[in-house]
């Protein structure tokens, strides 16, 4: 079907739902006395320090990019998921998360989902495309202020978001390099991979904005069509792994560590 022929309103409001249990499912709660200056939400049963980052460098988050190396980054993950050795986090009808913390990467806590979406694979991918946006920025509940800031010829886009928070916390902001979605054999199934880089621009400057920037340590979220409806419906693998640095509290504050493929 195309585009232009959505319901837009149905698909939002199909999208918005799901995001909502989405976004409350995909929370964890920190629990201890103190503020404190993190560069990492950190699971009390993993660790009780933050892990401290080194300074994010400015390469070209562009070039630098290979499908063939981020495909099987997704296939390495999945496969070590099956291994075991991941905690789950979260169960509930169509959706399930694990978290697993890596401390020789530089963004250590991984969580990894599995989501039913009531939507075709085509409507979920066209959902992120600028030109969608608009929509977006209304029916988006969770991040707010999206804006493509530089498109390139391969279709790839710079994107910025925030997410607002409330007192004492400081609104987050993401800037986000997602290339074009891309067709692949998923373990022999047809599938696509969307893919989500920690970008730099010059309009956009970290703390400029009075944003807390989150880290990214590399998102994908890979499509895969229903097997008996691949029309109206698809299921979602996704890798959520972000710093959100700053300050954090750690008494009776729920916080998100996974924005998934909503991002």
């Amino acid at each position: 079907m195309a585009a232009w022929l959505f319901n837009w309103d149905d698909v939002w409001t199909k999208l918005v739902f799901s995001w909502k249990i989405h976004f409350t499912s995909n929370m964890v709660s920190l629990n201890s006395q103190h503020l404190y200056k993190a560069t990492s939400i950190i699971f009390p049963s993993e660790y009780t320090e933050p892990i401290q980052l080194s300074m994010q460098s400015k390469e070209d988050f562009v070039a630098s990019l290979s499908y063939d190396k981020e495909i099987e980054r997704a296939k390495w993950f999945k496969n070590d998921l099956e291994k075991g050795g991941w905690k789950e986090v979260h169960k509930s009808p169509g959706k399930i998360y694990w978290s697993k913390t890596f401390p020789e990467e530089e963004v250590p806590i991984k969580v990894l989902s599995l989501y039913d979406m009531p939507l075709s694979p085509k409507m979920f991918m066209d959902l992120f495309e600028s030109e969608h946006l608009d929509k977006r920025n209304k029916w988006d509940q969770v991040f707010v202020d999206h804006e493509t800031v530089e498109t390139y010829p391969d279709q790839g886009v710079v994107r910025f978001m925030r997410y607002p928070s409330s007192f004492p916390l400081w609104d987050r902001s993401f800037l986000l390099y997602y290339p074009h979605t891309k067709e692949i054999d998923w373990f022999g199934k047809r599938a696509f991979i969307q893919i989500q880089k920690n970008a730099w621009h010059p309009s956009k400057l970290e703390g400029a904005d009075g944003l807390v920037r989150v880290t990214n340590g590399g998102n994908f979220t890979v499509i895969i069509p229903d097997e008996t409806n691949p029309d109206a419906a698809c299921t979602l693998f996704s890798l959520s792994t972000n710093n959100y640095n700053g300050w954090l509290p750690k008494k009776n504050i729920e916080w998100l560590i996974g924005s998934c493929c909503f991002v």
